[in-house]
């Protein structure tokens, strides 16, 4: 799935499409997508550098999602998994994986 509203594509991987639509409600499944619109707007809000091009941009709702990425090219972000605050650790590592693989 791809979105293209503004400068910056955002993409995301299917695993990440159906984990935000299986474990999280509608509000937060909203919340969530904001997020993405206003990142492919070119404005990340609150993320960090982790390593090796690895980026955690925080969603300021509930128990603290987190959306880990990648830039593919200077006009294109990779969505790669998310998560809580009580899963940082593992998703950073699978986070990490998936990333070797771009």
């Amino acid at each position: 799935m791809e979105i293209n509203l503004g400068e910056i594509e955002v993409i995301m991987f299917f695993l990440f499409f159906i984990c935000a639509h299986v474990y999280v409600n509608i509000q937060v499944r909203k919340i969530i997508v904001k997020r993405v619109r206003t990142m492919s707007f070119g404005s990340l809000g609150e993320t960090r550098s982790l390593a090796n091009g690895l980026f955690e941009a925080k969603v300021r709702h509930g128990p603290g999602f987190r959306l880990y990425f990648v830039y593919k090219n200077a006009n294109t972000i990779v969505l790669l998994c998310g998560g809580d605050k009580s899963t940082q650790k593992r998703d950073i590592k699978k986070a990490m994986k998936m990333a070797e693989d771009i």
